[in-house]
């Protein structure tokens, strides 16, 4: 989903119960396709010349000047691949998101199952499940501006692999914001790379 932000637009988007699969390749249960999607986000890395990765909000992006709410509810995300920045979702400062009880699952990106740009998000009671990305498999900060706010509550997240810094979060930026884990009962097995093995 793609929204302009042309006339300032204001939205509101609500969804449940619904099956979101990107492509075939993903699933990583083969060792062959997760180092192929892997050398794919490595596509920065000098001398290579064979990744590919697409522009930016994988399934859904709202230009910065759109204003709104998504109210996302057992949803299921899986096999979202090669996307430059936000897997799932991109959002700017004024977006909110509020997810709970979905699923993300075999997502890969270069930036981020979640790129959040001075944005706000709540997680509560959602999975993240072999999650893989150039840099922060789980969530891109980027604080353009003060406001900035994610927060992950009651969610289980594993399983996930940088090629770069950031096993699960990288941030960049100069804007005051807030990134919490509350009561996540299950926050296992990530890797990077470059630094940072979590965050």
């Amino acid at each position: 989903m793609y929204m302009t932000g042309t006339f300032s637009p204001t939205f509101g988007l609500n969804f449940s119960s619904s099956s979101f699969i990107c492509s075939s390749v993903g699933g990583f249960a083969a060792v062959s396709e997760l180092l192929a999607v892997m050398d794919n986000l490595n596509y920065s890395a000098p001398g290579n010349t064979t990744g590919t990765p697409t522009l930016i909000g994988g399934l859904f992006y709202f230009q910065s000047q759109a204003q709104g709410q998504i109210v996302s509810t057992t949803n299921t995300f899986q096999k979202c691949n090669t996307t430059m920045e936000g897997t799932v979702f991109y959002l700017y400062k004024g977006q909110n998101l509020i997810d709970s009880y979905s699923f993300f699952g075999s997502n890969a990106g270069v930036k981020g199952q979640i790129y959040c740009d001075s944005c706000t998000a709540s997680f509560d009671f959602s999975t993240f499940n072999y999650i893989v990305a150039y840099k922060a498999s789980l969530v891109y900060l980027k604080g353009s501006s003060d406001g900035l706010s994610v927060a992950f509550n009651n969610c289980s997240i594993i399983n996930g692999y940088s090629v770069g810094d950031g096993g699960a979060v990288a941030a960049e930026g100069s804007g005051i914001g807030l990134v919490a884990f509350k009561d996540c009962g299950m926050i296992s097995y990530f890797t990077a790379g470059g630094n940072g093995g979590f965050f």
